[in-house]
């Protein structure tokens, strides 16, 4: 991907303007005869709704268009409000000044896309491979870097980073040393997540401190490429006889919650046929990366070859059998 690929995709997720409320008594008003609106606190604007705010704002106090429909207007907005300000604080999402969208709970750090980019891109993390915008308003990044280690000779694995963010401010940031395989009999990359690291309600009370919190998580994720490789090399010495291979594959569908991607290892597996830890981790990485575009199937896959890899290298558990060995 180009970098004005992935800034169109961010752009997905960021063409409104947050305005945070954590006002003891913001309340819900009607302008004219239809048209719903939020009134911050007394002394503010009102801020109107579309249709699709109004929707929004229901969903977001917990009641239903049923409820909406049967309870009177007056009643309604009074009970609206009361259960806005149960909220404590939320966020009105705004386009044209007009509230489309909220956010309920707590607000995390907001994230300039553009210099996030950046900073990575000083450190030489340049080659973007996938974005994913989220439903949530936030994003997933995944890119890569120069450096490239050897699992064994001929087997190449290119390191990078994975970093989710939300321009709005919607999820606590997070950095993840990622990799991709560069050896697959289709030429494509396979990709591998490792420890996720997390800034503590957005890394700082400023932007400087998230920014020095950013940066040195992106270049620690990055060098990780290293021990990684390492821990690749143990799993493919960690053989698994042909009569396990069907069980060790069950068992890391089963335990990853990989349903909907258990054809495609399956017939990957058929093609490839598994012969240690490592091919059977490049099976769940391959179909993350080849047979879906769903972000929370990715994410499955993700977590489901992190905890593999830790059950095989740290605490020495057969893939198979889930005993020590």
């Amino acid at each position: 991907m180009t970098k004005d690929e992935v800034m169109k995709h961010i752009g997905t997720v960021a063409d409104v303007k947050p305005r945070v409320v954590d006002s003891a008594n913001p309340r819900v008003v009607m302008i004219g005869e239809q048209q719903l609106a939020i009134k911050p606190s007394p002394g503010a604007r009102s801020i109107p709704l579309s249709a699709d705010g109004s929707k929004n704002l229901v969903n977001l106090v917990g009641m239903t268009a049923r409820m909406r429909k049967d309870l009177s207007g007056g009643t309604f907005l009074k009970a609206a409000s009361e259960l806005l300000a149960a909220q404590g604080q939320f966020t009105v999402l705004t386009r044209d000044n007009i509230g489309v969208d909220f956010l309920g709970g707590r607000h995390f750090q907001a994230v300039d896309p553009e210099r996030a980019l950046r900073t990575m891109e000083s450190l030489e993390i340049k080659d973007y491979h996938r974005c994913f915008p989220l439903e949530n308003r936030s994003v997933v990044i995944e890119a890569l870097g120069e450096k490239v280690e050897s699992v064994v000779p001929g087997d190449r694995v290119r390191a990078g980073v994975s970093v989710m963010f939300s321009p709005l401010g919607t999820v606590v940031p997070q950095v993840s040393s990622f990799s991709l395989r560069l050896v697959c009999t289709n030429g494509a990359t396979i990709q591998e997540i490792e420890e996720t690291y997390k800034a503590d309600g957005g890394g700082g009370r400023d932007a400087n401190g998230f920014w020095d919190w950013f940066r040195n998580n992106v270049r620690s994720a990055y060098n990780s490429i290293g021990p990684m490789t390492e821990k690749f090399r143990e799993m493919r010495e960690h053989r698994i006889a042909p009569k396990d291979r069907a069980g060790a594959i069950e068992s890391i569908i089963r335990t990853g919650h990989l349903e909907e991607l258990s054809e495609a290892i399956h017939a990957r597996a058929l093609q490839e046929p598994p012969r240690n830890a490592w091919d059977i981790m490049n099976l769940v990485t391959w179909a993350g990366s080849h047979a879906t575009d769903d972000y929370q199937q990715v994410r499955r896959a993700n977590r489901a070859v992190t905890a593999f890899s830790k059950s095989v290298t740290v605490h020495k558990i057969c893939p198979l059998c889930h005993s020590n060995n």
